[in-house]
């Protein structure tokens, strides 16, 4: 995949794909699609982030990196946390476009999880048809106490978990407190 390495570090991408890259590295964490370290800025314009494997955020995974995403799509990745993107560690996702489907992760997140007190900004996009296979947050996982903004014509739906105790589970949306 691509690996944005801190300050400086800017990926635009007007169309084409990033596809079918695999990350077998579980000490950091490495994802198959793109990687943005602190200062790093991704902008998703169009094209297609698609077919990644990784341990963590197998289309986009953020270490203190920005991801502006205004169209295109990250759809059928799988991973462990975060199919589609994993953000961290001041991490920023403004997503004002797009779509993110056809992702799966293992524990949380299939199409985000946010693990970080930065803003999750999701306008004018869809999510739809990721899943979880554990826990919860088939579409959107939010860990941290984060402000979430959801706007304009964003669609969250038909989305799925498998959470083992029906009573917690969240298919679209979940929101933790920690």
């Amino acid at each position: 995949g691509v690996y944005l390495d801190g300050a400086g570090a800017e990926l635009i991408m007007n169309g084409g794909e990033i596809s079918h890259n695999i990350s077998k590295d579980i000490i950091d964490y490495y994802c198959g699609g793109v990687y943005a370290k602190s200062g790093s800025i991704i902008t998703l314009n169009g094209g297609s982030i698609n077919n990644n494997e990784g341990y963590n955020g197998s289309g986009v995974y953020l270490d203190g990196g920005t991801l502006n995403m205004l169209g295109g799509s990250i759809n059928d990745n799988s991973s462990y946390y975060g199919g589609g993107i994993y953000s961290k560690n001041a991490s920023k996702v403004i997503i004002t476009g797009g779509k993110i489907t056809g992702n799966e992760a293992y524990y949380y997140g299939g199409g985000i999880y946010h693990n970080t007190t930065e803003k999750l900004i999701m306008v004018d996009c869809e999510i739809t048809g990721n899943e979880c296979s554990v826990n919860d947050g088939g579409g959107v996982y939010v860990k941290q106490a984060a402000d979430v903004y959801i706007g304009g014509t964003t669609r969250i739906i038909n989305n799925k978990d498998y959470h083992l105790n029906p009573a917690f589970t969240a298919d679209n949306l979940h929101l933790c407190k920690s």
